[in-house]
């Protein structure tokens, strides 16, 4: 402790990497240094299917209903989600994964329009129905107050769905 203590803020910032380096210096001479603001990047869900559900019907399943949850607590943080990534892991270790960008929406219609389509590109192929787990992930995150909406003249069906979208939530909570 008397080493780290001595420590130079050069020193520091060289073993933590960066500028945690430097506010643990801070710290150990008493200052409080407040923590930087958590940027929430991304959110989804993953799930291990049971046997029963380990195959193209059941994963698809899992994947709206995981979607369901993403979307829920996408619209509780208040965030728009400009991505979606769809992941799907087979039996055999051997993977498989997409992704496809959008307008920022937190409508859950579109993004299952968007997982429906991702899902449809899946892997077909003898063995690829041995499917051990899937993966939904909103990315691209942005804020209500970053959101800009749609051209002018084009109809956002995402904030005209606002209130269906609060009903399923509602629902999904029970």
């Amino acid at each position: 402790l008397e080493k780290l203590c001595a420590a130079e803020v050069h020193t520091l910032r060289h073993i933590w990497g960066g500028i945690e380096g430097e506010r643990m210096w801070e710290r150990l001479r008493g200052t409080e240094v407040p923590l930087p603001p958590k940027r929430t990047s991304s959110l989804g869900h993953s799930h291990v299917l049971p046997p029963h559900l380990r195959n193209p019907a059941g994963a698809e399943a899992t994947l709206h209903r995981l979607l369901q949850k993403a979307s829920m607590r996408l619209r509780a943080a208040g965030f728009y989600a400009g991505g979606l990534h769809l992941a799907v892991r087979f039996s055999g270790h051997g993977r498989w994964s997409t992704a496809a960008t959008f307008i920022e929406t937190q409508d859950t219609l579109e993004l299952t329009r968007v997982l429906n389509l991702l899902w449809a590109r899946r892997p077909r192929e003898r063995g690829a129905d041995a499917i051990h787990g899937v993966g939904v992930t909103l990315f691209d995150l942005g804020t209500a107050a970053g959101h800009t909406g749609m051209l002018p003249g084009i109809v956002d069906n995402g904030d005209r769905r606002a209130g269906l979208n609060a009903a399923l939530d509602h629902i999904n909570k029970k």
